[in-house]
């Protein structure tokens, strides 16, 4: 009894030590009713195994063919997009039994053009096309039939690409041309595989908000404006008042509008393609001292909270609004004659534009400073509560001021 467990586990540790491993090698992806060949490979490293076996099943389980031999050459019957199974063993000598084996998946693919060039062209251009199979063999005569708009023209260059000429006259709006291939097996043309191209300059521009009605925003917001424009490549934004809006950042489709005055303004937005510029488009803003709330902006990102009239009487024995964390200064406060504004913020960035803002959302007096430190004569100024914005690069700071004369 002895002698046979370890004649066992002596064959079991030879086995374990000199199997190697078994493969198949050949393409994942077949054209349908092509021959394709795919190699067996079992590598023993104390022997050689005397024969492989393979069965090739369809997505149903049924086997469709089988056989013993390194190689096996073989021609899928199916239609598109089938799975079949592919599984070889290794069985007789030394460390080889048939349960030692693997599964290799085959799929067939008809390839399909997919037409390579511009998505966009002019009215009166011209553009080159290039028809690209994908898939592995050669499932299809090289025969491509091309359907184009009506009233182009076209012709085929020796290497088999589409030249086409738009009309002078085309619209600006999508247009879609369209590509197919022979198969030989099915002896038909496949199906149209389609390219949207875009003819002329950009559509007119979409935004949201659309404007209509104006947009409201309080008095020192920052609002986002998305625009969308069919066949654009570039967006050019502008405001109609340098002083009452400013736009802090354009990302293309997208603009950061700042509200620095109360009233209605516009911002205005156009799109352009190599072909032209599309028409402008109005947004008109409404900015207002009313509706408190909560805003974020600037570079170095930041918070600070708009109170409306209401809210500020409410807090007038208090020397500040609630802002950013901030460590700036305006002394004295309230003040009748001069204040000293000490600009210390966390990035300590100058210059700045400092703006004295009255309860009307009026600009009253404007500074621009290089140094940490300046004065402003407010003398002049009625008695009542004012804002002291200070805005750089890196965001904006918002102070209540009481002037009493």
């Amino acid at each position: 009894m002895k002698t046979f467990l370890l004649s066992t586990i002596l064959i079991l540790s030879i086995y374990a030590l000199g199997y190697a491993g078994i493969s198949i090698s050949g393409p994942s992806t077949v054209c349908p009713y092509q021959e394709y060949t795919f190699e067996i490979d079992v590598s023993f490293i104390l022997g050689q195994c005397g024969s492989t076996q393979w069965t090739i099943k369809n997505s149903n389980g049924a086997i469709v063919a089988s056989g013993f031999g390194d190689t096996i050459t073989y021609a899928f019957p199916s239609p598109d997009k089938e799975v079949y199974s592919i599984r070889a063993s290794a069985s007789g000598g030394l460390g080889c039994f048939n349960w030692y084996g693997v599964t290799k998946y085959v799929t067939t693919v008809y390839p399909k053009p997919r037409i390579i060039g511009p998505g966009k062209l002019c009215a009166g251009g011209t553009g080159v096309f290039t028809p690209t199979v994908n898939a592995t063999g050669i499932c299809f005569h090289h025969k491509i039939d091309w359907k184009v708009p009506a009233g182009w023209g076209q012709s085929i260059s020796s290497s088999g690409q589409l030249i086409l000429t738009v009309p002078s006259s085309a619209q600006n709006k999508y247009y879609i041309l369209s590509a197919r291939v022979w198969y030989n097996d099915r002896n038909e043309f496949g199906d149209y595989q389609n390219k949207s191209i875009w003819i002329g300059k950009p559509a007119t521009i979409v935004a949201i908000p659309n404007g209509v009605p104006a947009i409201q925003a309080p008095l020192f917001s920052w609002v986002n404006i998305n625009a969308a424009s069919t066949g654009a490549s570039t967006y050019n934004w502008w405001v109609n008042n340098s002083s009452a809006l400013s736009l802090i950042s354009n990302n293309g489709t997208i603009a950061t509008i700042e509200c620095m005055e109360t009233g209605r303004y516009y911002v205005y937005v156009n799109s352009a393609n190599s072909c032209g510029t599309s028409t402008n488009m109005q947004i008109p803003i409404d900015v207002t001292t009313g509706g408190g709330g909560l805003f974020s902006g600037g570079k170095g990102g930041g918070q600070y909270r708009m109170a409306n009239e209401t809210d500020l009487e409410s807090e007038i024995a208090s020397s500040e609004l609630e802002v950013e964390v901030d460590n700036s200064l305006i002394y004295p406060n309230p003040a009748n004659d001069e204040i000293t504004v000490l600009i210390k913020n966390s990035n300590n960035e100058v210059p700045a534009s400092i703006y004295l803002v009255d309860l009307k959302g009026q600009v009253v007096l404007t500074k621009t400073v290089s140094e940490s430190e300046t004065t402003l004569n407010v003398s002049d100024f009625d008695d009542g509560i004012y804002f002291v914005r200070i805005k750089n690069e890196y965001g904006i700071i918002i102070k209540k001021l009481i002037i009493q004369n």
